[in-house]
């Protein structure tokens, strides 16, 4: 099992696209390491919402990457891709903000 850090901020795509539930990226872009979570890896998301970045929660891999020809709903920055890397998770679980509390 391998362990990965999202870094990403509250605009994730839309609808199928979600945080917590799929990590995605452009197949143009330097986000080559896409390609290396495998099922059962951990991923950590971090999310920028404000400043600075702040562990969010923790997922699990559900099946490696495929790549969609498909963009989503909100593609932000990364519109207008021919192609984008999408992988599926599950068991979102967000961490406590013990600073609420």
């Amino acid at each position: 099992m391998a362990c990965f850090i999202e870094l990403t901020n509250p605009v994730h795509g839309g609808y199928g696209w979600e945080f917590g539930q799929y990590l995605w990226s452009p197949t143009d872009s330097a986000w080559n390491i896409m390609r290396k979570p495998r099922k059962g890896d951990v991923i950590i998301h971090s999310l920028k919402k404000g400043e600075p970045h702040r562990f969010w929660g923790i997922s699990i891999v559900k099946e490696s990457y495929f790549i969609t020809e498909t963009p989503p709903p909100i593609p932000d920055k990364w519109n207008d891709r021919d192609s984008y890397y999408k992988i599926p998770l599950v068991s979102y679980q967000e961490f406590e903000d013990r600073k609420t509390q």
